[in-house]
């Protein structure tokens, strides 16, 4: 019989467990500059927190998706503790004022031919 020697590389768990927490840290900060990228939404539209989740919400119901919101939610979006769905993140294009995408929503990216101002009604 073989006795089987089990080997750790304490350096390898270092690195993974710091690779996991840079990757979270990662997540996290997008999250707070997608939030940030709502609240320009809604800031351009010069609405508060009330009147930005009704305006969602009635949105979100027109494309049979309809959706409680109330201003708690909108803050959530708003400071990255709430993901947006897809559904919330193509509303809120079709909202900005500015016109621009869901590549800007996202991921804060601008595309060269994308309009700057746009009315919504």
């Amino acid at each position: 019989m073989v006795a089987k020697i089990e080997t750790r590389n304490p350096q390898h768990e270092t690195r993974s467990k710091v690779y996991n927490m840079s990757s979270k840290l990662d997540a996290l900060r997008r999250r707070l500059e997608r939030g940030e990228r709502v609240k320009e939404i809604r800031d351009g539209l010069e609405l508060t927190g009330e009147e930005f989740a009704k305006l969602l919400a009635g949105r979100m119901a027109h494309y049979g998706a309809p959706a409680k919101y109330d201003r708690s939610k909108v803050s959530e979006m708003e400071s990255g503790e709430r993901k947006l769905t897809v559904e919330e993140a193509a509303v809120l294009v079709e909202l900005d004022k500015r016109g621009r995408s869901s590549v800007w929503l996202v991921f804060g990216q601008r595309r060269q031919h994308e309009p700057r101002e746009r009315k919504v009604g």
